[in-house]
């Protein structure tokens, strides 16, 4: 699937915090919080632009132990989901960034 070709990066405005692998994240542009999961929360700290889909499908599947068929439809739910919200970007070539400090809630 082409889309698995694609590289996710965190868009440089969201802020976040994570505990206990879980995690909340601040969209300022929409106000809106989201609360990810463990699963979600691992896929969402690999999303540097660096990374294709593809190679998170794989990271999910090693680190939960699930089958590559579960990992990639995850995968693609969970990535489709953050850009949906605003959260990520897609890029179709790897991108190199500065790294993304995570942003205390203040």
């Amino acid at each position: 699937m082409a889309i698995f070709r694609f590289y996710p990066a965190k868009k440089e405005n969201v802020r976040w915090i994570e505990k206990n692998n879980i995690g909340v994240l601040l969209n300022p542009d929409r106000g809106v919080y989201h609360k990810l999961n463990e699963p979600a929360m691992f896929l969402w700290n690999l999303c540097d632009g660096t990374r294709s889909l593809e190679y998170l499908a794989g990271a999910l599947g090693a680190k939960y132990g699930i089958s590559e068929k579960e990992a990639r439809r995850d995968t693609g739910g969970i990535i489709e989901e953050l850009v949906k919200c605003g959260l990520l970007k897609l890029y179709k070539n790897s991108k190199i960034f500065y790294p993304v400090q995570r942003q205390p809630f203040e």
